[in-house]
């Protein structure tokens, strides 16, 4: 199955966001990586795949992404298509990430040099 980015569904959910004065914008396009592709085991029906976000560089664009009261949460909504198996669902086909850099979550998450994310962000 094909893995993609959804712009439509993207533009949804920041429309939804604003209309509850929550300050959110997309992820820039060359700031993320997703697989091209996603495989499901036979006699499964889930499978997994890793989305990366370039933090580095997002904050050579920090002044894009400040709000009045923050930073802004980042959105972007990805989905799956083109099985070539098996139909998919007209249900959870699609998912969107929202990362929230005024999080405390980032203040100790394990995998991550200690105050990393503080560090290009902080509050």
């Amino acid at each position: 199955m094909s893995v993609s980015m959804s712009q439509e569904e993207t533009t949804e959910y920041l429309a939804k966001m604003a209309e509850n004065d929550e300050e959110a914008v997309q992820i820039p396009s060359g700031m993320y990586d997703l697989p091209g592709s996603v495989s499901v085991e036979a006699g499964k029906n889930t499978g997994t795949f890793y989305m990366s976000v370039n933090l580095s560089s997002l904050a050579s664009q920090s002044a894009s992404l400040m709000g009045d009261d923050g930073w802004k949460k980042l959105v972007l909504a990805v989905k799956i298509s083109n099985p070539t198996e098996y139909e998919l669902s007209d249900v959870y086909t699609s998912i969107v990430v929202i990362i929230d850099l005024n999080s405390a979550h980032w203040d100790n998450a394990s995998g991550l040099p200690e105050g990393a994310v503080r560090t290009l962000f902080p509050l």
